[in-house]
C-alpha cells in the first residue's frame, strides 16, 4: 500500500472530559491536516481494486494501477504513446491510413474506394484472392474439370448441347435412374392399373385380410359386422328392417305413457313445431311399415279437438272429436328412410283446451329405425 503522507502522526482517539488538551495536541491535528494537504507520499501502483469502497490511500493506490493499465506505459505517471482523441481520429479515418489504397499496388493495405470496391492484381497462386474477372471467367466455361456428358466413371455431369448428360444403369436403391428403367416402370404401372384380375390377391368374396374386387356382377362379400365402423352386410341390414313391419309389440313413445298433455291451439303448428302438448316428430332411418297411435279428447261437449298425421308434410290422416271420452286413432303407414312423421293436434276454440295421451309408433320388433325430430 502508499505510504502516509509525509509529517503524518498518529492521531489520539481515546479522549475523557476530564482530559486536558496541550499545546502538542493542537500541533498534532493541525500537522495532519497539512499532512494531507502538502505533505507528500508515496503511491502503490501494484494494488489491484477490488470494488468501490475503500480508504483514501487504497484509492490512490487504485487510480494509479488504472491509468498504468490503461496506458500500458512502465509507470503509472508516463506519458501514454497516444491519446485517446488520437486514437479515435485514427479509428474513423477513412482516408490515409498507413497508406492504404484502393488501387492495385504492391505492399499496400487495401482500403474500399467510395463504391465501396477494391482491386488486387490477377492471382497466380492457389490461396491468393480470386477477381471477378477471373471468377467470371471459370463461371462462364463450358469445358469444366474435365466434366462431360457421356456415362464417364469419375468425371463431372455436363449437360450436352441439346441439355441432356448419361449416366451407367443405376444398381444401388438411391442411384440415379435413366428413362429406360423409368419407362420400364411406367410399363408395369400401366399394365397394373389395367388389371382386372390377380391384383394383390383381391377377392370379391369374405376372405381375411384380401382386397376387395367386385366379381362379374358388379357385388362383392363381406364378413357379418361386429363394430359400429364395419361394413354392413344384407344380412345384417335385412335383419334391422324387421323391427320396422307394423305391430303392437314394440312401441316407441313421443309423449309420455299414461300423462295427459293439453293446449289451446286452433291452429295446427308448423312442421317443425317441438311441443309435445300439440306436435312430435320422428325421422325414420330403415324402410318398412310402421302404426301410428294417438288417444285424443275433447275438454267440452260442444267443442272439437282434432287430430291430423303428416308424412313429410303432407297430411295421409285426420281425425276429430267432440267426445269428452278418450278417443283411439290408429293406422299404418308405409316409410322409407328418411322420411318426416309428424303427429299433431289442436283445438276448435282457444278457451277450451284439446287432450292427448300415449301418442306413439308402434313396430312389431324393437323400433331401431326411428329418430325422434
Amino acid at each position: 500500500m502508499s505510504t502516509a503522507p509525509q509529517g503524518w502522526q498518529n492521531p489520539r482517539t481515546n479522549w475523557q472530559a476530564a482530559d486536558i488538551v496541550h499545546p502538542s495536541d493542537f500541533n498534532r491535528i493541525e500537522g495532519n491536516i497539512q499532512s494531507i494537504e502538502s505533505g507528500s507520499r508515496t503511491l502503490d501502483p501494484s494494488q489491484v481494486p477490488s470494488g468501490n469502497t475503500g480508504s483514501l490511500r487504497q484509492l490512490l493506490d487504485w487510480f494509479a494501477n488504472r491509468l498504468k493499465a490503461i496506458t500500458g506505459e512502465s509507470n503509472w505517471y508516463d506519458s501514454p504513446a497516444t491519446t485517446l482523441a488520437a486514437t479515435k481520429s485514427h479509428i474513423d479515418a477513412t482516408s490515409g491510413i498507413h497508406g492504404a489504397t484502393s488501387s492495385a499496388t504492391a505492399n499496400r493495405i487495401i482500403i474500399r474506394d467510395s463504391a465501396g470496391r477494391a482491386k488486387v492484381a490477377a492471382p497466380s497462386a492457389s490461396d491468393d484472392i480470386a477477381r471477378k474477372d477471373t471468377v467470371d471467367a471459370h463461371a462462364n466455361a463450358t469445358s469444366v474439370h474435365g466434366a462431360t456428358s457421356s456415362a464417364t466413371a469419375n468425371r463431372i455431369i455436363i449437360r450436352d448441347s441439346a441439355g441432356r448428360a448419361k449416366v451407367a444403369a443405376p444398381s444401388a436403391s438411391d442411384d440415379i435412374a435413366r428413362k429406360a428403367e423409368v419407362d420400364a416402370v411406367s410399363s408395369a404401372l400401366n399394365t397394373h392399373t389395367g388389371a382386372t384380375s390377380g391384383v394383390h390377391g383381391a377377392t370379391s368374396s369374405a376372405t381375411a385380410n384380401r382386397l376387395i374386387i367386385r366379381d362379374s356382377n358388379g357385388r362383392a362379400s363381406v364378413a357379418d359386422p361386429t363394430s359400429a365402423s364395419h361394413i354392413a352386410t344384407k344380412g345384417y341390414v335385412d335383419g334391422l328392417v324387421g323391427p320396422l313391419q307394423a305391430g303392437t309389440a314394440f312401441a316407441y313413445y313421443l309423449t309420455p305413457p299414461g300423462v295427459e298433455l293439453s293446449s289451446n291451439n286452433t291452429n295446427y303448428t308448423d312442421l317443425w313445431g317441438r311441443d309435445e302438448t300439440k306436435s312430435v316428430t320422428v325421422r325414420i332411418l330403415l324402410p318398412g311399415t310402421i302404426r301410428y297411435h294417438v288417444e285424443h279428447r275433447s275438454d267440452s261437449p260442444d267443442r272439437t279437438s282434432y287430430v291430423r298425421i303428416l308424412r313429410n308434410g303432407s297430411q295421409i290422416h285426420g281425425e276429430s272429436t267432440s267426445s269428452t271420452s278418450w278417443q283411439t286413432v290408429t293406422g299404418n303407414i308405409t316409410v322409407n328412410p328418411g322420411d318426416i312423421v309428424t303427429i299433431q293436434k289442436r283445438t276448435s276454440s282457444s278457451t277450451c283446451p284439446a287432450y292427448w295421451r300415449n301418442v306413439r309408433i308402434e313396430t312389431a320388433q324393437p323400433t331401431l329405425g326411428i329418430q325422434r325430430f
